[in-house]
């Protein structure tokens, strides 16, 4: 499958399903809220807000990834579960 962008200039772009989903990937690095150790969060802003746990990958305890996306601008904020 392929998409098609728009670009500001007039132009367009026609990129394969693969690289559309790379393009909406984001990388943070963050800092697990437990332990404080450096991780690194991969975000899919093409699915929207989204809230859900993952266990820090140093010290095994679950975070709250909470994700809010328009799919451009995005915001991410990282909790102990059950807090």
């Amino acid at each position: 499958m392929a998409a098609r962008l728009e670009s500001a200039c007039g132009g367009a772009v026609i990129i394969n399903e693969e690289a559309w989903e790379a393009w909406m990937l984001e990388v943070e690095s963050c800092r697990c809220p437990w332990c404080g150790e450096p991780i690194e969060a991969v975000l899919d802003l093409s699915a929207g807000d989204q809230c859900y746990v993952e266990d820090c990958p140093v010290c095994c305890r679950p975070i709250v990834f909470d994700l809010r996306t328009d799919g451009v601008d995005w915001t991410l904020e990282l909790q102990r579960e059950g807090e």
